[in-house]
């Protein structure tokens, strides 16, 4: 296996490119890109000009194989990216509900979201986000940690998160247009994503 002695003299092997997953700088793609790279010329000498041109160039390879961390301790994030103790996948809320974060698919259902995506053909009124990619946010939000976990609305995960504002439609209660930033999440294998009372307690 080759090294990049003309680089930062580390030894690079595409096992040390998999257990740095989680440390690329950029997240996933760009080390699915180096790997893929190193398989494809079997290892050959990564100080070659042909390596050094290459998008990735040698500053991937001194971030991400000076140090190894077994994939799982860390998240993913951008140019930033710094060490955090990983999410927890259990969650106890204050009524002593446990909630499992994996029981919960990690994408939007496109047909369940419409209905609360007020552009979308299946809205037909009710409570709604701009976008299906506000509402992926808010999912994302659940899984990374960003969004705090309220509690459980009957067998609706509810959650506030600062990165996306939803509109709570409930006319009765004198809100026809209400801001929100708190969100309940229906069902686990294909979930939507539905704004809720800003108020909400459990």
């Amino acid at each position: 296996m080759g090294t990049a002695d003309g680089l930062y003299n580390v030894p690079v092997t595409i096992a040390a490119i998999a257990d740095a997953t989680e440390l690329a700088p950029g997240g996933v793609e760009p080390l699915l890109e180096l790997r893929g790279w190193l398989q494809q010329h079997g290892g050959a000498d990564t100080s070659s000009s042909d390596y050094q041109e290459s998008v990735l160039g040698g500053t991937v390879i001194a971030a991400l194989l000076s140090c190894r961390v077994p994939v799982g301790k860390l998240r993913l994030g951008g140019p930033n990216t710094s060490l955090a103790p990983a999410v927890p996948r259990f969650i106890t809320t204050a009524q002593g509900v446990t909630i499992d974060r994996a029981a919960i698919s990690r994408l939007v259902s496109l047909q369940k979201q419409g209905r609360h995506v007020l552009s979308a053909r299946e809205y037909n009124g009710g409570s709604y986000v701009k976008s299906v990619e506000d509402a992926q946010r808010v999912l994302d939000d659940f899984h990374s940690g960003a969004a705090q976990v309220l509690g459980m609305k009957g067998n609706d995960i509810v959650v506030r998160t600062p990165n996306v504002t939803g509109i709570n439609v409930n006319p009765g209660a004198g809100y026809p247009r209400q801001p929100t930033s708190v969100f309940f999440i229906k069902g686990t294998r294909s979930p939507s994503v539905v704004p809720y009372n800003p108020n909400w307690t459990p």
